[in-house]
């Protein structure tokens, strides 16, 4: 579902009340756009196999932005300038390091509001796992990868984050509102 601010066009709902067309007006403002149109997905793996097979599955999934590092040690650094929306991180990156950098990408990117991080590993126990999600993680997705099962954790989490952003804008405007009749 693809809208433009302000465009008076409304998407066809055959659930919706034609008389007052309220659901087509409340649908309409959810998205400006898709939530993967433009996400940038950042990668940290230091298995280049593991970074292009990634690469391939994000970009035909329709991803156009995506960036990858494989240097743990780079990823403070590199992820501030390009503002992630996802970020997938191997658990094994450098010797393990890879569940410290969950709380450090949060960390730097705390202005971004909701940053979801998606873990990656070989290790299919349900400790490893836990571990993740423990550190930070959003979600966990085992290696060997299911790409449709990457694509939909992928897609999902891009719509919790443009939801999350959704509320922001719209409690940012309500408090300047508020702000302006004080």
């Amino acid at each position: 579902m693809n809208h433009e601010r302000g465009s008076t066009a409304q998407p066809h709902h055959p659930t919706a009340d034609p008389g007052t067309g309220q659901r087509a007006r409340i649908e309409s403002t959810i998205w400006l756009k898709e939530p993967s149109d433009d996400a940038c997905v950042l990668i940290v793996d230091d298995v280049d196999a593991d970074v292009q097979l990634l690469q391939l599955i994000l970009a035909m999934a329709g991803a156009s932005s995506i960036h990858t590092i494989t240097a743990a040690q780079a990823t403070a650094g590199r992820s501030v300038p390009i503002r992630p929306d996802l970020v997938l991180v191997d658990v094994d990156v450098s010797q393990g390091g890879g569940l410290g950098l969950f709380s450090l990408l949060r960390h730097i990117l705390e202005d971004e509001g909701f940053l979801p991080v998606i873990a990656l590993t070989g290790d299919t126990t349900s400790g490893a796992c836990q571990r993740a999600l423990d550190a930070g993680a959003n979600d966990v997705v085992t290696k060997p990868f299911d790409h449709l099962e990457l694509v939909g954790r992928v897609e999902n989490l891009l719509t919790m984050r443009a939801l999350a952003q959704r509320v922001h804008r719209h409690n940012l405007v309500r408090q300047a509102e508020i702000d302006s009749v004080r």
